[in-house]
């Protein structure tokens, strides 16, 4: 173990390695963007009183739920090309070059990440009693200002623990956009490791960087859900001592053969 290698990669990374980490974020983000609002879509769908339109949901669903994003990655960017479908360009937005391969693995993300979505989504509709849906429709609600109003601020409840979790998913799934040469933080540990020979401390270097991403996410997700629950929480309560009370565990609860 070289310590002194090790120390140097984790507090002074490379350029390219710090390129990386940030392409992560980026593409995380943009993924789980357009997932919610391809999500949403496929949820109403789900939802509908049309059968075309739900089983079409639910064709979606389960294709993009079935197989692996990796065989997504290599079918989108590789094998339309070599298919003569389509070939991605590098693109530059804002004087910001975008990499087709990038742009493939941003596409194929956030299909997949509705897919999972969609079913959140549809979940958390499906979690407001319905009286309160008539009680709007007696206001003189139409089905949009009731979906916006009424039903979509309650089901933020239930939908924003697992949306959480499906992020936090997507950040360490973007590592498999190496196989069609995305330089994120994965390929490029690989090639620093390969040049320095030092694999074993790049790839430590390289898992404190996940662990740093996802902490970050960790505690801006409970941020929201405490929130979100606020009104369920102990007013004499600081907000401290409420995080400290998320991450314990309850003394009086007993396991099977405790």
């Amino acid at each position: 173990m070289d310590w002194a290698f090790f120390a140097d990669q984790l507090l002074t990374p490379t350029d390219k390695f710090v390129k990386a980490f940030f392409l992560v974020i980026y593409m995380s983000l943009i993924s789980m963007f357009f997932g919610i609002i391809i999500g949403a879509f496929f949820a109403l769908l789900r939802l509908s009183k049309n059968f075309f339109f739900q089983f079409f949901s639910f064709l979606y669903i389960w294709i993009f739920r079935s197989v692996p994003v990796m065989v997504w990655f290599v079918l989108f960017y590789t094998g339309f090309a070599i298919a003569g479908i389509f070939r991605f360009q590098d693109i530059e937005i804002f004087n910001v070059v975008i990499r087709g391969n990038v742009q493939a693995a941003i596409i194929c993300l956030s299909m997949r990440e509705a897919a999972y979505m969609a079913e959140v989504i549809r979940a958390g509709i499906l979690s407001v009693e319905q009286g309160q849906i008539d009680a709007s429709k007696s206001l003189g609600m139409s089905w949009w200002q009731s979906m916006y109003r009424i039903i979509l601020p309650q089901s933020l409840r239930v939908v924003v623990p697992p949306m959480g979790n499906n992020f936090n998913i997507m950040l360490k799934t973007t590592a498999l956009a190496s196989v069609i040469g995305v330089e994120e933080l994965f390929l490029t540990t690989r090639t620093i490791s390969a040049a320095t020979f030092k694999v074993f401390e790049m790839f430590l270097v390289l898992a404190i960087a996940y662990l740093i991403i996802t902490m970050g996410w960790s505690l801006f997700q409970i941020i929201m859900e405490y929130r979100l629950n606020r009104h369920e929480q102990d007013p004499d309560k600081s907000f401290v001592e409420k995080i400290k009370e998320y991450f314990s565990f309850s003394r009086d609860i007993h396991r099977d053969g405790a």
